[in-house]
């Protein structure tokens, strides 16, 4: 009896349609199995639809919040999980050591969010060829992104516990060597940026182009295997500051190939806001060679076509702004400005038409005829512009010095932050107090005991933000145990 509705089930499921076969769907508020996931209208939970993908086909994710109980993973190769690219994101608030797992040949993630907490240990993990395209990974995992052989493609790995984008590859002698891809990829993490580890003979070789990395250092490089296989990063119009490399390692300068090392300037970096602002060193500066895509993470065109030109930004965002028009050219010297209803410009003349003349010789008293009097305009006001917040050291128990840099003298306001969430909520960034300076041109310091209010400040990590006349940068520090 068993045997003979097992077969009555197989051969149902060979009559239905090859499309239907193709998609499964998944909804936040599903908790059957209806059909196998395969009508939209009737979709499953996430932790059922993943496991019935088969090869090649697609798992749908509708808009809304998913709360899987553990680690979700991908389960066969060359599947794809996918929210709609007409919709918000859908968000996966990551459960178990890894939130997203996908560990299968070529499969493919995109157009989704993950949010990770410290209990966390990976946000997204790929390997073995497979993509991320259009991903946000964020919170505080240990790593945003953990890779192995993979691409990643206008996609944002961030984290306030540890390492944006992560790679540890030690494995024994004769093994391949891995190959990660970073095409207008933001990599930010409170230790680093981006941190690759080789060991033995294999090698981890990175391609980044139009990638930011952002962090205590922006990229750490570590190879154990003394004379062996290293770790190779070729950047190409990247952004990146600082660099510790250890043992055999290769890092492209951020002097070459179109690299540049001054600090992005983001929307709201303290509260995880990695748009740039028309003032970002990284606008307009990437390179159109192997671009990521028609889109970027916010679904915007990944170009902007002003005056003819074709425009990429660095980074995981598009600024979608065409630069000012320009200036009406002024006169050059000695030539008179036209005036409205004025032929021919000038003013003054002969006769009875003429204006400012006197007796035969009809002589101007205030100036000669037809020349003009220049008036300087009153210089246009300084305003304050922000930049290089940091602290030293970063990482502290009792004090620290915080500084930052001004263009111009200015009153700066300093705020602690730390994440807080409510229930059913994602964490956002609340304030815990305040400090205030008054700022002078140029560098500024000023000492922190990591107290606000008269009370210490509970180990754990914060988020400073410095502003001084609308403008604003932020870092995080951490607090140790004291």
């Amino acid at each position: 009896m068993v045997r003979r509705l097992f077969l009555l089930l197989a051969v149902a499921m060979l009559a239905l349609p090859a499309s239907a076969m193709a998609d499964r769907y998944a909804a936040p508020t599903a908790t059957g199995e209806p059909n196998f996931c395969l009508e939209k209208a009737n979709p499953c939970s996430l932790e059922k639809a993943l496991p019935l993908a088969n090869k090649g086909e697609t798992v749908w994710l509708a808009e809304g919040t998913y709360e899987p109980v553990g680690e979700l993973r991908v389960p066969e190769e060359f599947v794809t999980v996918s929210g709609e690219s007409s919709q918000k994101p859908p968000l996966i608030m990551a459960k178990g050591s890894t939130g997203l797992n996908v560990e299968r040949t070529s499969a493919t993630v995109r157009d989704l969010r993950i949010h990770s907490t410290a209990a966390t240990a990976v946000g997204l993990r790929l390997s073995l060829g497979s993509t991320a395209e259009r991903v946000e990974s964020s919170g505080t995992p240990q790593m945003a992104c953990l890779l192995g052989t993979s691409t990643l493609r206008s996609t944002l790995c961030e984290t306030s516990g540890g390492r944006g984008i992560f790679t540890s590859y030690s494995v024994p002698a004769g093994s391949p060597s891995l190959l990660i891809k970073l095409f207008n990829v933001t990599a930010v993490g409170t230790v680093a940026g981006i941190e690759m580890t080789a060991g033995q003979q294999a090698a981890v070789n990175v391609y980044a182009k139009n990638t930011i990395a952002l962090g205590h250092t922006s990229v750490i490089t570590k190879s154990t295997n003394p004379g062996g296989a290293g770790v190779n990063i070729n950047f190409s119009h990247s952004n990146f500051a600082t660099v510790e490399a250890t043992g055999e390692t290769f890092i492209t300068p951020n002097t070459a190939e179109g690299n540049q090392s001054a600090p992005p300037v983001f929307v709201d970096e303290a509260a995880g806001d990695y748009r740039e602002l028309p003032t970002s060193p990284t606008r307009w500066a990437g390179t159109l060679q192997e671009l990521s895509g028609t889109t970027d993470l916010a679904g915007q065109p990944r170009t902007v076509s002003c005056e003819g030109q074709t425009l990429v930004d660095i980074g995981a965002y598009q600024l979608q702004e065409c630069p000012p028009p320009k200036e009406p050219e002024t006169p050059e010297e000695g030539e008179t400005p036209k005036e409205p209803g004025t032929p021919g410009g000038g003013s003054g003349g002969s006769g009875s038409g003429g204006s400012g003349n006197s007796g035969s010789g009809g002589s101007n008293s205030s100036a000669p005829t037809g020349s003009t009097q220049s008036v300087t305009a009153p210089p246009a006001p300084v305003t304050p512009r922000l930049s290089a917040l940091t602290l030293k050291p970063r990482r502290f128990a009792k004090r620290t010095t915080i500084a930052f840099t001004l263009s111009a003298p200015a009153s700066v306001k300093l705020e602690v932050l730390a994440r807080r969430r409510a229930k059913g909520k994602k964490p956002r960034l609340v304030t815990l107090g305040r400090l205030t300076k008054a700022g002078v041109a140029g560098p500024n310091k000023l000492a922190f005991n990591g107290r606000l209010k008269g009370k210490p400040l509970a180990p754990g990590t914060y988020t400073l933000r410095a502003t001084a006349a609308g403008s604003s940068v932020s870092t995080t520090f951490t607090i140790t145990a004291r």
